[in-house]
């Protein structure tokens, strides 16, 4: 089976959902670092989402293709992730 992710009317990617979730394996992080400590790491990150956790911290979602920081939790990628990703690229 495969899904699409489409956005403002264009299909920016078809693929399947193992296929997603593979290719963001080792690659989505969470951390309670603020947008401007993101911003500042010397490798890009992309922040994918964020939400409070049970201690009312934000708790930011992010891809980066390694561990940049020591603060960066590694977290099993899900569809979302895919999804969010795919739209802040185009």
């Amino acid at each position: 089976k495969e899904m699409g992710v489409i956005h403002q009317g264009k299909l920016l990617a078809k693929t399947s959902p193992k296929e997603a979730i593979i290719e963001l394996k080792g690659k989505i992080w969470e951390t309670e670092m603020t947008d401007e400590e993101l911003k500042s790491l010397s490798h890009p990150v992309v922040k994918l989402s964020d939400r409070y956790n049970s201690e009312n911290k934000l708790v930011n979602r992010i891809f980066a293709e390694a561990q940049y920081s020591e603060t960066l939790v590694p977290v099993a990628a899900k569809l979302e992730d895919f999804y969010f990703l795919t739209i802040k690229k185009a």
